[in-house]
């Protein structure tokens, strides 16, 4: 009997509803997906996510849904504890406001722990018992798969590696800390950093050249650095770095068998891997994890939703509970 599910993924620049059908033999077929940007506030936000999730649902009887939430989540509660690139999330119920409008039980993860369990269950991590999902997009998370089981950590915490320290007196995080992964490696942070590049450098040449530079992104920053240009190629390479660091860090403490890569700034390339790489095989110790790049690419929260969705399905205790 096939499970007809909705997926949602709140990001910090990109919103997304789909619907999934699994079949018995456990088989997921994407039936249907809308996009919408993100707006900065959480109430337009929410209504937008609304109309989407109506769109796909597209009067089907559901049977469940999940939702991949970009930042910090309390996943028993089902309640969103913050979002620190949109405004107005703090302590919302989520998974009790979509479980009443579409009257089925709904699981809540960050975005990260939904790409680890995306990338588990149907993407590259699918032979791994122990696996860990780095997404660097907005922001740097990580969701870790243990023993073939999601391991979210005693206070749900479990994977925020965009956080951990990696520059002493690095740039300020959206955290408020500085030296933070995220605020070196992050979309945002490559393309803020090729910003102040270009000024100094048009500063110090007395040129106008790289003064407007206000529209720079991160994918931009990439394109640049493909095509030979030397602050960006720099840029990226002192943002692969930073990854490099986090990435050993997180195998000395989880010792996992594979590493999945996720997120825009991948599309980057080997300008940006390559150093992570570097870093990564001169700072971990022993056997170093098998590296791969996500199967799902931007889907892999969106499948994760939908499995968590799923699993709600076959434990009638939590399904009790989410409802």
């Amino acid at each position: 009997m096939s499970q007809h599910l909705l997926a949602v993924d709140i990001g910090g620049t990109k919103l997304a509803a789909a619907r999934f059908d699994i079949d018995g033999h456990g088989r997921c077929d994407l039936v249907a997906v809308r996009r919408a940007s993100t707006p900065q506030d959480a109430a337009a936000s929410r209504a937008i996510i609304t109309a989407l999730a109506d769109e796909v649902a597209c009067g089907i009887s559901l049977d469940a849904a999940g939702v991949s939430f970009g930042g910090p989540v309390d996943a028993a509660r089902g309640v969103v504890r913050l979002s620190h690139h949109v405004h107005g999330w703090e302590d919302h119920p989520l998974a009790e406001e979509i479980s009443q409008r579409y009257g089925v039980p709904c699981a809540l993860l960050n975005d990260a722990d939904a790409g680890a369990l995306g990338e588990h269950r149907w993407g590259a991590g699918r032979e791994f018992s122990d696996m860990l999902y780095v997404t660097i997009s907005t922001g740097v998370g990580a969701g870790l798969i243990l023993a073939g089981q999601l391991h979210r950590g005693a206070h749900g915490l479990s994977g925020e590696m965009g956080h951990l320290p990696v520059s002493i007196d690095g740039p300020q995080c959206s955290c408020g800390r500085r030296g933070c992964l995220e605020a070196i490696a992050s979309g945002p942070a490559i393309a803020r950093a090729a910003r102040d590049a270009r000024r100094s450098a048009a500063a110090l040449t007395h040129s106008e050249q790289h003064t407007d530079v206000d529209d720079l992104d991160a994918r931009a920053v990439a394109q640049a650095a493909k095509q030979g240009d030397e602050i960006a190629s720099m840029v990226l390479a002192e943002a692969g770095r930073a990854l490099g660091h986090g990435l050993a860090a997180a195998v000395l403490l989880c010792d996992p068998e594979a590493i999945i890569l996720g997120g825009g700034v991948v599309k980057s390339g080997q300008l940006f891997l390559q150093p992570a790489e570097t870093v990564l095989r001169a700072r971990a110790v022993g056997d170093l994890p098998a590296v791969f790049i996500s199967e799902l690419a931007v889907e892999a929260p969106l499948y994760g939703a939908a499995a968590a969705a799923s699993d709600l399905l076959s434990d009638p205790c939590q399904r009790r509970d989410q409802r």
